[in-house]
């Protein structure tokens, strides 16, 4: 019986060519154990694909339940994730005067020590760093709040500029280029910190880096602006992380207009931050952000972007707005309950 198999395989093979016999069938002798080893990988393959799979629905529903993102994002508000000492090359914050002490070194490393509380009837609080003079340092926030921040600021004219400039929306899905001719000046940015990062940002990591923070009780306005960039932390920013807003609201109005038909009007307000490269692991909770006094925006180049946790930004992941109230008394306007407008990753929540 054994012989006749053997006779049978050396027939098949020699039809296929002139193969040596002891070859072939030791070739086929190991072919069952080959697809075995092929099939184990392929189940192999298959199991790391479904484990992959559940770790991502799993994620993602964690990251979009707000009540379940609350245990990601609270963590840095216990008492033992704070640092009790001032780390060495940084400068510890423990009153409001400290606070506003860090505009006279914007490129240093400022770490909140304590909560801190503006009193009742304080004199408004003046953001942080400009766009000439943008805060290039870090401040953690050590898992801090402060509470009790009042900023109003009023827009003067602003600078003249020529240049043909962008405007994402403005009612169609990809954007718009205007070639405006006049007013197209650099938008005010206002928050606790008005401009963070500087032009160097992308090549320097974590410069003008906000993180830990917490503001609860904030209230922000802005009156006579065209051009602004405003949030209960960061006007505009480059990198916010692990930071709350709560109870506060950002309120932006009366838009100047110039002598010409095409003065170009620019918003982006936001619970959080008006603007911003990166926006990971933070939330707003019952914010209201307003914009209001827009009845010529129809017949202007504009573009106004609300959101309640941000107005604009590149990137936002892992964060979420709760019970905000994103309102403007126009129709020509992009809002949304967790931002206006959103460039990279706008998926990954």
């Amino acid at each position: 019986m054994k012989q006749n198999q053997t006779e049978k395989a050396e027939r098949l093979f020699t039809a296929l060519g002139d193969l040596d016999p002891k070859t072939v069938a030791s070739a086929a002798a190991y072919k069952p154990q080959a697809t075995r080893k092929g099939s184990g990988r392929r189940i192999l393959v298959a199991v790391l694909a479904a484990t992959l799979c559940v770790c991502l629905v799993t994620l993602t529903v964690f990251a979009a339940v707000p009540s379940l993102r609350g245990m990601l994002n609270l963590p840095f508000l216990s008492e033992s994730e704070r640092q009790e000492t001032v780390p060495e090359g940084w400068v510890g914050i423990y009153t409001v005067e400290d606070l506003d002490n860090i505009r006279n070194d914007l490129d240093g490393q400022y770490i909140l020590m304590n909560d801190l509380t503006f009193a009742d009837g304080a004199a408004p609080f003046n953001p942080i760093g400009t766009r000439q003079e943008p805060f290039t340092g870090r401040f953690d926030g050590n898992g801090h709040v402060i509470r009790g921040l009042v900023i109003e600021v009023e827009q003067e004219t602003p600078e003249l500029r020529t240049g043909e400039h962008y405007i994402p929306g403005h009612g169609v899905a990809d954007g718009t280029y205007y070639d405006v001719s006049e007013n197209v000046g650099s938008p005010l940015c206002v928050g606790l910190f008005g401009y963070c990062g500087g032009e160097y940002a992308v090549d320097t990591p974590y410069r003008g880096m906000i993180s830990n923070l917490g503001i609860e009780g904030a209230s922000v306005t802005v009156t006579n602006a065209s051009k602004v960039r405003a949030g209960v932390i960061v006007g505009s920013g480059s990198y916010l992380a692990g930071c709350y807003v709560k109870d506060s609201t950002v309120s932006v109005s009366g838009y100047t207009r110039e002598a010409t038909d095409e003065a170009f009007i620019f918003v982006s307000a936001g619970g959080l931050t008006g603007n911003a490269d990166l926006v990971d692991s933070c939330y707003t909770r019952n914010v209201s952000v307003t914009m209001t006094d827009t009845a010529e925006l129809d017949t202007s180049p504009y573009a106004c972007l609300l959101g309640g946790l941000v107005g604009d930004a590149y990137t936002v992941v892992t964060s979420y707005a709760e019970s905000c109230a994103v309102t403007a008394d126009t129709d020509q306007v992009t809002k949304g309950n967790l931002w206006g407008h959103i460039h990279l990753l706008h998926r990954l929540m």
